[in-house]
């Protein structure tokens, strides 16, 4: 793959698909602060050119929440940039002149692309395996929700959370398409026990329903999908709940804190019930957990923060 064509700024000029994207800052938090700092003159030497088009147009779900965190911080450029890598979308970064090509790679699996790693000096793997990789330019990439209408929904749901009506004692709804046999046991298990009410099981609902549902909850019950990490897990910290899952083999850029953060339940689920007993019964403690997993998710997973993190990223490794 030839990326010449587009390696120097001067090619942005005269570009037939070229676009120049803004996005006004979410309301669900207009005034966050960067948790990773970025200074305005680092930022006015940096071009981000970002793709017109994917190698596969589902990847917007896990990338754009990206691009418009970048809009947050820097303009965008929206050209043909060569997509040579399944599971990956590539961006071009330009600073102080010099462009760099930058590889993110939203793939379920926690593998790499070695290919792509050895070609791209700076290479974001969202999935990243806990024991990590033998390229130090790979770096973890976040995740991301279930859909950027969160950020519409937060304020109205967040105040139903807010309220600690919880009518419902644990909860968790799970669709069938990937990690059927843990996603069925953990359902059994729950509804198969009388000492709480469980809500939710192999059966999904609309978006919006389904975040009430979590607001409305005193627990939540993470489970893997096609990749350890699920858009589920994400939604929960943006309401802020308790969340009880099995230990993921995946970590984000900024890793969990098990007790803090989040519960981890035995890889049989054998101690599910007993653990959601305990924070049922302990509701400081499991208040605690649901306010620190929304903190966690606006220092962390919002997408203006992830915007930050990336752009840092990109200023100190590619500078």
């Amino acid at each position: 793959m030839n990326w010449s064509r587009i390696a120097s700024p001067e090619s942005w000029k005269g570009l037939a698909l070229e676009t120049v994207w803004r996005v006004a800052p979410s309301r669900s938090n207009a005034n966050l602060q960067p948790t990773w700092p970025l200074d305005r003159s680092e930022l006015e030497r940096v071009q981000v050119m970002w793709p017109s088009k994917y190698e596969w147009s589902p990847s917007a779900k896990w990338v754009d929440p990206l691009l418009h965190g970048f809009s947050k911080y820097v303009k965008i450029r929206r050209s043909d940039v060569p997509q040579p890598f399944k599971g990956i979308v590539a961006i071009q970064i330009t600073i102080g002149g010099i462009a760099r090509n930058v590889a993110i790679d939203y793939s379920d699996l926690p593998h790499i692309n070695r290919t792509c790693a050895e070609s791209f000096p700076l290479y974001f793997k969202m999935q990243f395996a806990r024991e990590g990789y033998p390229y130090a330019h790979v770096l973890p990439g976040g995740f991301v929700p279930n859909s950027e209408e969160i950020y519409r929904y937060l304020p109205h749901v967040r105040a139903v959370a807010d309220r600690k009506s919880r009518d419902y004692d644990v909860y968790g709804r799970f669709g069938l398409e990937f990690a059927g046999d843990v996603r069925r046991k953990a359902c059994s298990i729950l509804a198969g026990q009388s000492e709480f009410r469980w809500e939710g099981g192999l059966q999904i609902k609309r978006y919006s329903l389904a975040l009430l549902e979590v607001a409305r909850s005193k627990i939540c019950i993470d489970l893997p999908g096609n990749g350890d990490f699920c858009f589920r897990l994400i939604d929960y910290f943006a309401v802020g709940a308790c969340v009880i899952a099995p230990k993921h083999h995946t970590v984000l850029h900024v890793p969990l804190e098990e007790g803090k953060n989040i519960v981890y339940v035995k890889p049989d689920l054998s101690n599910l019930v007993e653990l959601c007993r305990f924070y049922l019964e302990n509701e400081a403690a499991r208040e605690e957990l649901a306010r620190n997993s929304r903190s966690y998710f606006d220092n962390y997973l919002h997408r203006d923060q992830l915007g930050a993190y990336y752009l840092r990223c990109c200023l100190d490794k590619l500078s």
